[in-house]
C-alpha cells in the first residue's frame, strides 16, 4: 500500500484549494466528512480506506463542479457495492472514487496497492486510458485523455437541425418562445437545453433532445439527468446502456431527484445492474415516497404489503397506498381497493368496501389490467351472499355506480375520505 509522502499531501490539498476557489457561484461543495462519518462507511463497504482518502474525505470530501474530483462520501460507497456486484475480484484492490457520468458509467478508481487511479470499464469489466498516479489526475482535471467535449460538440446543435418554422407557423408567440430558449441554451443555460429538449422529444427528435440533456444535466440539472437516464434504460436516441442508466439515477438520486430516487430503489429490489439489497430499495423508495412521488407511495406500500426489505406491516402499507391513491395513482387506487374490500389493515365493513369499489372502478378508467378482474371476483363473492340485507344493500350501492352523477359523487366521497385518512393517519 502506498504511502504519500507530506510533500505530495500539501500538494493534494494545495489542488483541492484551487478548484474551491474557482467553483462557480452557486454550486454546493460537499461538506468535509467526520470521523464518525468515516468509521460508518467502512463499515458498510467492509473495508478500511486509505489515509490519504481519509485525509481528502476529512478535509475536503469532494467538489461537486468537477467531473473528476471525489464523489461525496455517501456516493463512494454506493459505487463500492456496484463495483463488488460487477467486478468482485477488482474490488479486493480497487476503491471508486469518482462516477461522474462524463465517463460513460465508468468508475474512476483508486488502486490500494499502489495509489494510482484507474478507470474500470462497466462494459468489459476492464481498464480504459492509461492509469495515472493521484497527484497527476487531481491536476490534470481537464486533460484530454478524459475530455468529452468531442461527444457534445455546441455546433451539432444549429438552426438546419431544429427548424420550427413549419411546426409553429400559426403561433408567432411559440415560435418567438423556441427561438429564445435556443439562445439560451446555445449560451449554456441548463434549464433552457432541458425545456428545449422537451420540445424536441415532442417534435421525434430525440437525437437532438438527448444532445441538450447531457449539456443540462453536466450542469448538474438533476430532471435533465433523470431524463437522460430514462433515454439510456430504454435506448430511446441513444444506444441502450443500463449500467450508465443506472449510475444517471443514482446522480440525480443523490440531487435529491424523486423519481430518480424511485427508480435506485426499483433497481436494487430487482437486482438489475447491482446486487439484489431490498433493504436498500426500500430505503430509496422511502425517500422518493416521503417527496410525494405517488409511483413510490404505491411501491412502498407493496413492500410493507408483502414484507420485502421491510418488516410486514399492512396498516403502514394502507396508509402509503392511501396517499398514492389521493394523487389517483393508479397503482395505489388499485392496491387501496385490494386492502379495502379484503380488509387488509383495516376493517372489512360495507362502507369500506364500498370505497374499495370506487378505487378499483377509478384504477380501470386509468388502464389498470387487474382492477377490473377483482371487481369481477368481488361481485361474484357479495352476489353469493345477497341473502344478507347488508350485502344486498352494498349491491345496489354498487350497481348504483353505473350512473355518472352518482360515480362522481362517489369519487368526491372517496377524495374526501383520503384527504381526511392521510391528515389524521399516522404512517
Amino acid at each position: 500500500m502506498k504511502t504519500f509522502t507530506k510533500e505530495e499531501v500539501n500538494q493534494i490539498d494545495e489542488i483541492f484549494k484551487a478548484l474551491e476557489a474557482d467553483t462557480p457561484q452557486g454550486v454546493i461543495l460537499c461538506p468535509p466528512a467526520s470521523q464518525e462519518d468515516i468509521e460508518h462507511c467502512e463499515k458498510k463497504m467492509g473495508i478500511e480506506l486509505p489515509e490519504i482518502m481519509k485525509h481528502i474525505l476529512m478535509k475536503h470530501n469532494g467538489i461537486d463542479s468537477y467531473p473528476y474530483v471525489l464523489d461525496s462520501l455517501d456516493l463512494i460507497a454506493q459505487n463500492y457495492d456496484f463495483l463488488k456486484s460487477q467486478s468482485p475480484d477488482k474490488a479486493s484492490f480497487l476503491m471508486p472514487i469518482t462516477s461522474h457520468y462524463y465517463s460513460d458509467g465508468n468508475l474512476f478508481c483508486y488502486d490500494r496497492r499502489d495509489g494510482s487511479i484507474k478507470c474500470w470499464d462497466h462494459e468489459t469489466g476492464g481498464f480504459t486510458h492509461e492509469e495515472l498516479s493521484l497527484v497527476s489526475f487531481l491536476s490534470n482535471v481537464e486533460c484530454d485523455v478524459y475530455d468529452d467535449d468531442d461527444e457534445f460538440d455546441d455546433d451539432e446543435f444549429d438552426d438546419d437541425e431544429f427548424d420550427d418554422d413549419d411546426e409553429f407557423d400559426d403561433d408567432s408567440d411559440l415560435s418567438q418562445k423556441i427561438e429564445n430558449l435556443k439562445k439560451r441554451a446555445q449560451e449554456g443555460d441548463s434549464v433552457a437545453q432541458y425545456d428545449l429538449a422537451l420540445l424536441l422529444m415532442e417534435l421525434n427528435q430525440s437525437d437532438l433532445a438527448v444532445n441538450l440533456l447531457q449539456k443540462a444535466s453536466d450542469s448538474r440539472h438533476g430532471m435533465a439527468t433523470t431524463l437522460l437516464a430514462y433515454h439510456y434504460n430504454e435506448g430511446n436516441g441513444v444506444k441502450q446502456d443500463i449500467v450508465k442508466a443506472f449510475r444517471l439515477f443514482l446522480t440525480a438520486a443523490n440531487q435529491g431527484v424523486c423519481l430518480a430516487e424511485r427508480e435506485v430503489g426499483l433497481f436494487y429490489l430487482k437486482g438489475i445492474v447491482v446486487k439484489q439489497d431490498n433493504k436498500e430499495g426500500v430505503r430509496w423508495l422511502t425517500k422518493a415516497a416521503s417527496s410525494d412521488e405517488s409511483d413510490a407511495q404505491s411501491d412502498l406500500a407493496a413492500c410493507y404489503l408483502s414484507g420485502i426489505g421491510v418488516e410486514k406491516d399492512v396498516v403502514k402499507a394502507v396508509g402509503w397506498y392511501r396517499r398514492s391513491a389521493k394523487q389517483m395513482n393508479a397503482n395505489g387506487l388499485y392496491g387501496l381497493g385490494f386492502c379495502y374490500v379484503n380488509g387488509i389493515g383495516i376493517e372489512q365493513s360495507a362502507d369500506n368496501i364500498y370505497m374499495g369499489v370506487v378505487a378499483l372502478v377509478l384504477a380501470t378508467h386509468s388502464g389498470h389490467d387487474r382492477a377490473q378482474g377483482l371487481l369481477s371476483a368481488l361481485g361474484n363473492q357479495l352476489n353469493a351472499k345477497q341473502d344478507n340485507k347488508e350485502v344486498k344493500e352494498l349491491l345496489d350501492q354498487i350497481e348504483a355506480l353505473k350512473d355518472e352523477k352518482t360515480f362522481e359523487k362517489a369519487v368526491v366521497q372517496l377524495k374526501l375520505h383520503l384527504e381526511l385518512a392521510v391528515h389524521t393517519r399516522s404512517l
